[in-house]
């Protein structure tokens, strides 16, 4: 997902557990899913800015596209793996 990303706009994602790698939160979806043994759960965030989560209008296509590459890559693993 990170490669998919990063060949955008040479962007990264960084990847790893919601608490350590973002924020501590409690009863998240990927909490209460993963505690029911559910593999595939995630947290999955647009880049933040000075400004906070309100992307400047000149930043919205690009991270878009970003997100975009990034999802088609996280779905063809899942159906890869059930074989769809």
């Amino acid at each position: 997902m990170d490669a998919a990303i990063r060949a955008v706009n040479g962007n990264g994602y960084l990847v790893g557990p919601s608490g350590d790698t973002l924020y501590p939160t409690s009863g998240s979806a990927p909490d209460y899913t993963f505690g029911f043994g559910i593999k595939y759960s995630y947290t999955i965030e647009l880049p933040g800015n000075p400004g906070g989560f309100q992307l400047p209008p000149q930043y919205i296509l690009p991270v878009g596209e970003e997100s975009l590459a990034g999802a088609l890559v996280w779905l063809r693993e899942i159906l890869d793996e059930f074989s769809v």
